[in-house]
């Protein structure tokens, strides 16, 4: 993601230059964020994790990332109100994750 907010970062700086960007890492597995350094996006704008477990989602996760740790909330789709297509906001997902 690094790499590729490096060679997008002119355009996005320059998009985004009234408002701050937030980028939310979704941690949902914790073995694949050993030795990858969050705060190296953090100069793209503010960054914070969102978790898919309790039992990562806590102070020392947060200490040793450096940046606000969320867990990701598990409830039903009844609790989510639908939005029009131009009301939603713009987001990118970005995943590591092996496709077989």
């Amino acid at each position: 993601m690094v790499k590729w907010l490096n060679e997008a970062s002119s355009s996005l700086v320059e998009e985004k230059k009234h408002q701050e960007m937030h980028l939310n890492v979704m941690l949902q597995n914790i073995d694949l964020i050993e030795g990858q350094n969050v705060l190296d996006v953090k100069r793209f704008g503010k960054v914070t994790v969102t978790t898919a477990h309790e039992a990562y989602s806590n102070f020392a996760t947060r200490r040793e990332l450096g940046v606000t740790v969320h867990t990701k909330c598990t409830t039903g789709p009844e609790l989510y109100k639908c939005a029009s297509y131009l009301a939603r906001s713009r987001s990118l997902v970005v995943s590591h994750d092996i496709i077989h």
